[in-house]
């Protein structure tokens, strides 16, 4: 059983809001989408209890068994209600069931960052009906945001992160993956912006990159020269592939096929490379740029500088990378001072 097909055109009318005014990258789309529509499945036994007969409870109940909720394109019954009825029903939500709902997420054991993620999107969705005039008001407004978990990020020492960058190159997958590595901590690059970079992207005089980051925003940010030789050293190879090198494109990195490397296959190549740097491989591809804001921190950069690198639309984002140095300096106090 589908969502019913008046409420899916209200969700996509939402997520076309969300693409076109908002600009929201297509991660954060999948989200909002996924958690309204579970969201509104959750709604189904809040709302219509009373329609509900016994035989009805014991087929949810196998459905939702061993699950934090009934799969949204399965267990939400509202094909063939009209919209009128949709948008009746999304009208009488209150703040206590959005915080029923909170409760349930809390209760699967999901994170207070996860919860916060869900109560984001009922809160966008709301606001949307609010600005179209199709609900009075948006009852995830009072609803409080869960205090997230502050979680420091995880990064490599710089000795470590020349342990990982060390290997000479020999064949153009071994130049590849080098160069791949060392933008991605040279220029505090997301993996998703690192796999993106066309040739066009790279400016060797200037030394600088444009980076198109969340959102399809745009930024210059700068480029090391250890970096640059290294992309170099890439393209200098990746030319002798003749076959290969004719059909990138304009892509940077490329796979075995020829084609532009996927987000999953950096994981691989890190984790390659940190084992035979003798690396804890549980590090993240992510690390490389919680590295370096970090290490800029730690050499006195300027916050806000790091924010423009790092394309954080907030400076509280940021902030979280002087918990990290601080806590590193607490570490070396303690265990270098003789009265610490």
């Amino acid at each position: 059983m589908k969502l019913g097909e008046d409420m899916d055109e209200l969700l996509e009318e939402f997520l076309n809001y969300l693409i076109i005014e908002k600009n929201v990258s297509d991660h954060t789309l999948e989200n909002y989408k996924k958690n309204i529509c579970r969201f509104l499945a959750y709604l189904k036994d809040t709302l219509h209890k009373n329609d509900h007969t016994k035989e009805d409870y014991k087929e949810d109940n196998r459905r939702q068994k061993g699950n934090a909720f009934p799969h949204p394109a399965t267990a939400f019954p509202f094909q063939g209600m009209s919209r009128a009825e949709a948008i009746g029903i999304l009208s009488e939500v209150k703040p206590v069931i959005i915080r029923g709902y909170m409760g349930q997420l809390q209760k699967n054991k999901l994170s207070k960052n996860t919860i916060s993620a869900h109560l984001s999107a009922i809160r966008a969705f709301y606001r949307y009906l609010c600005r179209e005039e199709l609900v009075m008001n948006n009852p995830a407004a009072v609803v409080a945001t869960p205090k997230k978990d502050m979680k420091l990020p995880e990064f490599l020492y710089y000795q470590e992160v020349e342990k990982l960058l060390n290997p000479a190159s020999q064949d153009w997958v071994t130049a590849r993956d080098l160069a791949l590595l060392e933008v991605i901590y040279s220029s505090g690059l997301r993996v998703s912006e690192a796999v993106a970079l066309d040739m066009g992207d790279i400016d060797f005089t200037q030394k600088n990159i444009r980076v198109l980051g969340k959102g399809n925003k745009e930024r210059i940010v700068p480029i090391g020269e250890p970096a640059l030789v290294r992309l170099q050293a890439y393209l200098d190879k990746l030319g002798k592939e003749k076959e290969i090198f004719l059909q990138r494109g304009d892509a940077i990195f490329l796979n075995n096929q020829g084609k532009r490397i996927t987000d999953r296959s950096v994981r691989t190549i890190l984790n390659k490379y940190m084992q035979a740097a003798g690396l804890p491989q549980h590090i993240s591809p992510h690390a490389l740029r919680h590295s370096f804001a970090t290490h800029l921190l730690e050499g006195g950069a300027d916050l806000r500088a790091v924010q423009e690198y790092l394309g954080h639309s907030s400076l509280s984002t940021t902030q979280i990378y002087t918990h990290v140095t601080k806590t590193r300096m607490k570490a070396v106090y303690d265990k270098t001072h003789p009265r610490a």
